[in-house]
Parts: C-alpha cells; structure tokens; sequence
C-alpha cells in the first residue's frame, strides 16, 4: 500500500470506529480530528486538547518532549468561521497542538483497519510508531462494532545507553458539564470522563474512558483548572520535568476538563517496547434530529452497543482484556486482503472503501439490524433510509458481515414492502411508520432486492431464511407485472420494462433500457431458481419471462457496440399512460 508523506497527508482523515459507533479521526500527521461519536457526522472537529505525546528521558532526566504529531498541514492563515477569536487570520486553532513540539518527519500508511504512522526527529533520541486500529473481523459483527479506538506506540531505542520513554494519551471531557473519575484497574490506569447533569437514558448523556492495561502505568484525573491556558501549559510543564504526574481531583463539577493517561517503558539499547492505549464512548441513546418530530417529540432509540454494555468503562475492559485476540483476528484480515496477487490500486481501493462501514454513514439500530445514510455531510447525515437503489450498488457487507446484510432484507421485506408488493426504497425511522400508498418503488432497488436475496441464500445455505422471506419477496417481482400499477413496469407480461421506472439517478426512464432490463432479468433467473426450492409453480414461469427478456435485449438493446434506452424522446405521449409524469 502507498506511503504517504508531508502535502500528501494533508486531506487523510482515518475513521477509528466501529460499525454503527461513529469514530475519530486520525489525520495524517497524527492529529485526533472529526470526532464523530456523538450520534451524527462532525467533520472538522476537534475536542479540546485531545491528543497522544511522548517523552524521552535518561538517568540524568527528561531529553525531549513532543506531541505525536508531524508537520501541521493545514492553512497557517485559519479558516473562515464564527466566533471571536477564531477564523481567517487567526491561525490554526490551539486545540490542533500546532504550537508544541512535534515531529520533523514523519509518514502515514493506511491498510484497513489499521493506519501507521512512523515519527522521527534530530531531538528525540529513537523512533516512534503509532498503529491505530478499530476491530474489523469478517463473520464477528459484534467485536466489529465496539465504539473504541486502540492506540499502540512503539518506541525503538536507537542509542547506544538505556532509555525510559513515556507516552500520554489526554483527552477532552466533551459534554460540557463535566466529571472525571478514576476507574480502578488491578493493572493498568483508567479515567471516566462523562455528563456531569445530564440524565441516564436521554440524548443529552454520555461517557468516554480512556484507559491502558501496561504495567508501569498513572493516570491525571483532572488537568489544572485555572484561566486561559493554564491547562494545557501546566499539563505540558509536568509532563516535560516530572517523571509522574501528580494526581488531581476536584469535588464539583467543571467545564471540559481534561484527563491523561500515561505508559512508561524502559527500553535497552537496539530494543523496542510498546505502550498501548484505548479509548472507549458511550453515547447510548440516539435522537432523530432530521425531519419532523412525532407527536410533539423527538424519535429516540438505543445504540446497539449500548445493549451490550452499561457504560464506556464496561467497553475499555472488555477491549482491554480481548485486546490480543482483537488485534490478532484483525490482522489476518488485512494480510489476507493486501497479500491477494491483484494491483495494488485494486487493493488499497477494496480496503479504503469499507471505512464507509466505520463511518456515521451507518448506524446500528437496537436490535442490531443496520440502517444507513446515502453518505454524510459535514454536520448533516445525506438522504436517510438505507436506500436500496443505493445500497444494491454495495457488495462488501454481503461478504464481510453476511447477518447484517440479511437484516437489511428482513428490513425491507418487513416494514417497506407495500400489500401489492411495492417497496418503498427509504426505511424511515421508526420503521413502522406504514408504507405510503403513493410510495415510489425504485427498479434497480427492488429488483436488486431479488437478486440480493438470492445471494444471501447462497452465500448462508440457509433455506429455512429463505422461505422466511419468500413470499414477500415473491410479490416484489410479481409486482413489476401488475396491470393496475401506476408504474406499468411490465404491464404486458412479456418480460421486457417499459413503465415509468425510477432508478439511482433520481429521475425517469421509459420505454426498454438494458441497464434496468439487465435487473428485471436477473431478478428473473434468481427467483426462478429460489422458486424451485420452494416448490413454487412460478419458477417456470419466471424462467420464460427472464429468456424473452434476453432475447428483447440482445436484439432490440445492442447497437453493435453499445447496449442502449430504446425510446423515441420526442413522442411525449409515451408519458400521458403515467399519473404524475411531468411532460
């Protein structure tokens, strides 16, 4: 996989997280940005001081101090926002650490679900290297949907004597009030930042740990409250003179306090020796900020994860203590996929894409069933409701995390699917809201919900989940030749399209095309295949229509070197047999 190093890190942002959690984002020069664990995207953020450093020192003291970062990479002007004291001109902000110490080289490699990033400077006597990584293990959608970020820093003792080397993971209480609490380890160090106010079991309320299981290991519950940038400045202070921090505790609560959480690792000469860290979220309970409310209320539901586990300590413990098993799964993954004898390019395309799965793309609903965005905008997720003309062009959950993939048939062949066996290509929230009888069903959705089917049939072997949802299933192909539809897809039963047919583009065809005729067809053959399991007198039936269909597209669809739309564009009375069809 490609190295990336200076410029070419400036626009990496790695999502650490898992299916459903949300993440945070490691840039390529090791920053902590887009921390998107809240229940919704944030892009660009950044949560205080929120960052890893490290330190250097010897018998005769501290050599050198440094937070884990390269080069800033970003404007140096700032950006246009509001807020005083904040945008164009007022350079980059405090909280991306750009005015400590950092390293002078440094590169990032991405191969999901680990990113590392290699650190070294004329200073800081030995190498570092970050590996971060969230679990992706194919078949475990469980230990693959853990709201956690693990942190591994290994450092390689270059000199010739003895180095004792520490690093510190600090992080920002994000919830404004706040409280910080020691979470006793028998090994190791833990801190709780969570909602001071806020009550259990409502939006508003959250928790995050951070958290090591290393043996020479303290933690700072509370950073130094003071003005302006006390904090910070007395955090670096200490870390930089003091072999230990001293411990702090505060009796009320505060505003964003930070915490930290320290490693220490004496290292031989040649030798290298890591510190590793996590860090755990709970934000239990999501909150359905688009559209408008039911019944003079918001739409909430539980996390997935939170069904799981009581709290973010309860998820730090559990990484901690499964961390090897995590970590060792995880990585057979990766060297499976990056030692296929494909190109690369290829490679590093099939990996990059499934950070979609670690992103506020998607979501995990209580039951476990996945539901998801068409994508994400900066703060906004974009076109909600596992949209099947959307989702029907996506193959790496089938393959990777075949029970979430079947879900989201049972999803759809559930709550979406209208009496006549029109499927409505948006799930809502709550799903049971009932399917509108004026529901627009979407051609390479619904078919592609067919042949779906029939591939998680055949990748599960599960025959008893198929005639689970077979007979719904049965009314959406059988729907496309329903004379009474105001679509008419295949009014005339003769296995050719040539409705209204809406599709992925958001907008229209009329008339045969091979592209959506290629779904009807595949839809087709695949349902006649399951028909016959099922004993369904159909199949033959299906298999006829599937061969006209092939014929029709060979025939009428391929002008000798393209396949094509059949369709006359200046006979507008093509529309007039549509309801609603706009000339």
């Amino acid at each position: 996989m490609a190295l990336y190093k200076g410029e070419k890190t400036k626009e990496i942002v790695f999502p650490l997280g898992g299916i459903g959690t949300g993440c945070i984002g490691l840039c390529g020069n090791g920053m902590l940005a887009d921390f998107e664990i809240f229940n919704r995207p944030n892009k660009g953020s950044l949560n205080g001081m929120s960052f890893l450093a490290v330190r250097a020192e010897d018998e005769n003291g501290v050599i050198d101090t440094r937070v884990l970062n390269g080069d800033y990479t970003k404007s140096y002007m700032g950006f246009y926002q509001q807020g005083m004291y904040h945008g164009y001109g007022f350079g980059p902000q405090r909280e991306t650490m750009a005015g400590f110490p950092h390293f002078e080289h440094s590169d990032f490699k991405g191969e999901l679900p680990f990113a590392t990033l290699r650190f070294s400077d004329a200073h800081f006597p030995g190498k570092v290297t970050e590996r971060a990584y969230n679990p992706l293990i194919p078949n475990d959608d469980k230990n693959s949907s853990l709201p956690i970020a693990f942190f591994d820093i290994t450092f390689e003792n270059t000199t010739d004597r003895p180095l004792i080397y520490t690093a510190a993971l600090s992080f920002t209480n994000p919830y404004g009030d706040s409280v910080n609490r020691r979470i006793p380890r028998a090994k190791g160090a833990a801190v709780m930042l969570a909602h001071a106010k806020a009550k259990k079991g409502t939006p508003a309320y959250g928790d995050i740990t951070i958290a090591t299981a290393d043996a020479d290991a303290s933690a700072q519950t509370y950073w130094f409250r003071g003005a302006w940038m006390d904090g910070i400045t007395m955090f670096w202070n200490q870390f930089s003179s003091l072999s230990e921090l001293p411990e702090r505790d505060y009796p009320e609560a505060g505003r964003e306090d930070a915490a930290s959480v320290l490693s220490r690792v004496s290292v031989a000469p040649g030798e290298k020796k890591t510190a590793r860290f996590v860090i755990a979220w709970y934000n239990p309970v999501c909150e359905k900020y688009w559209g408008p409310a039911t019944d003079g209320a918001a739409y909430t539901w539980k996390n997935y994860y939170a069904t799981l586990f009581k709290d973010s300590a309860a998820v730090a413990n559990y990484a901690l203590r499964k961390r090897g098993m995590l970590y060792r799964k995880s990585l057979a993954f990766k060297n499976a996929m990056t030692a296929v004898t494909a190109d690369p390019a290829v490679k590093d395309a099939a990996l990059s894409n499934l950070a979609v799965l670690k992103s506020p793309t998607v979501l995990r609903l209580e039951d476990g069933s996945l539901w998801a965005w068409e994508g994400v905008h900066e703060r906004l997720g974009s076109c909600e409701g596992t949209c099947t003309h959307v989702w029907t062009y996506a193959y790496a959950l089938a393959f990777l995390f075949p029970r979430l993939e079947r879900g989201m048939r049972e999803t759809e062949y559930t709550y979406d699917t209208r009496a006549d066996g029109a499927v409505r290509f948006r799930t809502p929230l709550p799903r049971t809201e009932p399917v509108s009888e004026d529901t627009t069903p979407c051609v390479d959705g619904q078919m592609g919900g067919i042949v779906k089917t029939y591939r998680e049939w055949k990748l599960s072997g599960d025959t008893a989940w198929l005639r689970s949802v077979y007979p719904v299933m049965k009314k959406t192909l059988d729907f496309a030749r329903d004379k009474n539809s105001a679509w008419k897809w295949d009014a005339d039963g003769d296995g050719v399209l040539e409705g209204r047919q809406h599709h992925t583009l958001d907008m229209e065809l009329f008339g045969p095309s091979a592209w959506l005729e290629g779904f009807y067809i595949a839809a087709l053959r695949a349902a006649a295949e399951m028909a016959d399991v099922m004993g369904d007198a159909d199949a033959a039936l299906y298999r006829r229509l599937a061969d006209q269909g092939s014929a029709f597209l060979e025939k009428e669809l391929f002008n000798g070197a393209y396949y094509i739309q059949k369709i006359d564009l200046k006979d507008l009375s093509v529309l007039d047999a549509y309801a609603g069809a706009e000339k």
